[in-house]
């Protein structure tokens, strides 16, 4: 699989974005654009699907109808079941009205100084791991 072309800030804030999103809740992949203040859904997705954002909880990262690709279905079920994500009735969905998690202002600044931070440096984003840590945040 070719990696998707995505600049390495975007890709450092998801990671920093996704690394905050408690167990048991979920964001939609426009979601994490809105949050990162650029891209679409499509970005996010491609992203995870592109392998750029290793070692994240990409479980918590699904379709704003509460799904999730199909060939990651069966894991995802395992962690949300672990996480007590709440499910609709067929458990195979999110529900979403429930599980759904909006980043407060401390998330998104730290966000931002990853985006900043990867943008100034051109650091690659699996470096930027941590900077989301409340000793970090401004």
């Amino acid at each position: 699989m070719t990696r998707p072309s995505l600049p390495p800030d975007y890709v450092a804030g998801l990671r920093v974005l996704i690394e905050s999103i408690p167990p048991g809740r979920v964001i939609a992949y426009s979601d994490a654009a809105e949050a990162i203040g650029y891209g679409s859904g499509r970005h996010s997705a491609a992203a995870l699907a592109g392998g750029l954002v290793p070692g994240v909880p990409w479980w918590r990262v699904i379709r704003a109808d509460g799904s999730i690709v199909e060939r990651l279905a069966p894991e995802a079920w395992r962690r949300w079941a672990e996480e007590g994500t709440p499910l609709m009735p067929d458990g195979k969905r999110v529900r979403m009205a429930l599980a759904r998690w909006r980043a407060d202002d401390d998330v998104l600044r730290a966000v931002d100084a990853a985006i900043e931070a990867a943008s100034a440096q051109r650091v690659h984003p699996s470096c930027l791991t941590g900077l989301h840590d409340k000793s970090s945040r401004t």
